[in-house]
């Protein structure tokens, strides 16, 4: 991996970079959390959201991140510069004045987290 010009911590900057990437993928129709290896190809093209700047790979995928980070198959995510969670999960609107009997909206929200990232 080549070093980068940033200041900043590797980890958030890939955060920040896999969720400019995120909008461009279809969900899973469930809550699940999904592991992924992320190899570094261009560290200054992570700033810049540079769709080529960094390669992931899906690794395997659970009912919740310690299942998930704990369970054999993701022993690949060892191999990558850096690992990552990703949440999917339905989260209930705020309530609002609906009728007796009727049920809340809902909407999808992503949570990504950099697990790992090797040195």
């Amino acid at each position: 991996m080549k070093e980068s010009s940033s200041p900043t911590p590797l980890a958030p900057r890939l955060a920040r970079w896999l969720e400019a990437r995120w909008v461009e993928v279809v969900p899973p129709p469930r809550s699940i959390v999904q592991l992924y290896g992320l190899e570094i190809i261009d560290p200054d093209g992570i700033d810049r959201l540079d769709p080529c700047a960094v390669r992931t790979v899906f690794i395997t995928e659970g009912p919740d991140e310690f299942a998930v980070l704990a369970c054999p198959e993701s022993g690949p995510a060892y191999d990558f510069d850096a690992a990552a969670t990703v949440e999917h999960a339905w989260v209930p609107l705020a309530a609002s004045s609906t009728r007796p009997g009727a049920f809340a909206g809902r909407r999808r929200v992503v949570a990504i987290r950099v697990v790992g990232v090797r040195q």
